[in-house]
C-alpha cells in the first residue's frame, strides 16, 4: 500500500476492514487527507445513521450525492451517473416489488427495520400483496434480497403466496428493464436508481420505521403529494 498517500479516497465497508482502518489511521497521523464518499442512498435523508455520523466525523471532507452539510461537499453520484435512462422493452408488464432485509440483532443505530421490525415489514409486504388486483399478481415479481440474514424470506413468500414469482438472481439492471413499475419499499438507492432510469416507481414505507431528517422532509413530502411515497401497504 502507498507509503505517503497525500489523499485517501474511501467508501464502503472500511468499517469492517481492521487492515485498512490501522493504515489510513497511520496515514492520516502522518498528514494524509481522508476523503469519504457516500455509496448509497439513506445518507442525508436519514433521522438516525449511526454510519454517516461515523465517516463524516473522521474524515476531513465528506463528498455527498449532492446534499449540504457540515463538511459535505456535495458532488454528482457515480453510482447514478453510470445508470443510462432504461431501454425498456415496448410492453413491460412485470411489478417488480423489491424487498429489504436486515440482521436478526441490531448492530448499528440507524433509521430502518431493526431486529424484530423485521417480522411487521414482512406481514406489510403480505398485506400489500393481498391488496393488488389479480391482474396486477399475475405479473409480480418479489425481488428477494440478496442476504437473507436466517429470515427465511423465500419460504415466507412461499407459504403464503405459493404462485407468485420470487427472484433473487437477475441483475436489478436487467429486471427493471422488463417492469411496467417497480415498487420500493425501503429507504435507499433503489428508487433513486429507478427515478434515474425513468422507471416508473411507486415507495411505501412505514414512517414509523424509515424516520426522515428535516433536511430531507421537504423532498418527501413532494412525493407523498405526488402520489409517489406512501406510508401504508
Amino acid at each position: 500500500w502507498p507509503l505517503k498517500p497525500k489523499v485517501i479516497l474511501t467508501a464502503t465497508g472500511c468499517i469492517y476492514d481492521e487492515p485498512f482502518k490501522a493504515w489510513a489511521a497511520e496515514k492520516v497521523d502522518n498528514g494524509s487527507v481522508l476523503l469519504y464518499a457516500q455509496h448509497g442512498g439513506h445518507y442525508g435523508t436519514a433521522r438516525l445513521s449511526s454510519g454517516e455520523d461515523h465517516e463524516r466525523n473522521i474524515s476531513d471532507r465528506f463528498l455527498s450525492w449532492g446534499w449540504h452539510g457540515e463538511g459535505v461537499d456535495p458532488l454528482p453520484s457515480p453510482k447514478l451517473n453510470a445508470i443510462k435512462k432504461s431501454e425498456r422493452n415496448k410492453t413491460p408488464k412485470k411489478c417488480i416489488l423489491v424487498q429489504n432485509v436486515t440482521p436478526r440483532y441490531s448492530y448499528v443505530m440507524f433509521s430502518s427495520v431493526v431486529s424484530s421490525m423485521q417480522i411487521d415489514y414482512f406481514n406489510q409486504q403480505f398485506k400489500f400483496v393481498e391488496m393488488l388486483l389479480p391482474r396486477i399478481k399475475n405479473n409480480l415479481v418479489v425481488r428477494l434480497f440478496p442476504n437473507d440474514y436466517g429470515w427465511k424470506q423465500r419460504e415466507r413468500w412461499s407459504d403464503k403466496f405459493p404462485h407468485v414469482t420470487l427472484d433473487d438472481s437477475s441483475s436489478f439492471s436487467h429486471q427493471i428493464n422488463d417492469a411496467k413499475i417497480v415498487v420500493a419499499t425501503y429507504n435507499a438507492t433503489t428508487f433513486l436508481e429507478t427515478f434515474t432510469a425513468n422507471i416508473p416507481t411507486l415507495i411505501f414505507w412505514d414512517s414509523e420505521h424509515w424516520q426522515c431528517n428535516d433536511d430531507s422532509k421537504y423532498y418527501f413530502e413532494v412525493l407523498l403529494l405526488a402520489g409517489i411515497l406512501h406510508f401504508s401497504p
